[in-house]
């Protein structure tokens, strides 16, 4: 599952970042946030993985304070026509290199947007 989710989320982060150029003349603003290890029922597996997140449980943030960063980004005066950004702790943050990789993001978008066509 690990790294299914994470090359689901650098996808998310570059189909992201291209819309956000597209749009930026639009006045929509669009921006990815990072919420950090929040103690949620999203994992429930057992064994090993199980045991993994168990133990991590102490240094996680509850969900309420897992939702101040998308909450930032949403609400905050700070924020208004910001765009393209890559959030962590409510602060821009350098993403996976892998985003400034043209040709890379080229495909993602592309395949992105053949599997979003309806028919």
């Amino acid at each position: 599952m690990g790294r299914a989710y994470a090359r689901s989320k650098l996808a998310l982060l570059m189909v992201s970042r291209s819309w956000a150029e597209r749009l930026a003349s639009s006045g929509v603003t669009l921006n990815v946030v990072h919420p950090g290890l929040v103690a949620t029922e999203l994992v429930r597996e057992r064994g090993l993985p199980g045991l993994a997140w168990k133990l991590l449980a102490p240094f996680s943030l509850t969900p309420e304070q897992g939702a101040q960063t998308p909450l930032y980004a949403c609400l905050s005066p700070e924020m208004a026509g910001k765009t393209g950004l890559y959030l962590k702790r409510r602060q821009p943050a350098k993403p996976n290199p892998l985003v400034e990789n043209q040709a890379l993001v080229g495909r993602v978008v592309a395949s992105t947007e053949r599997l979003l066509e309806t028919k």
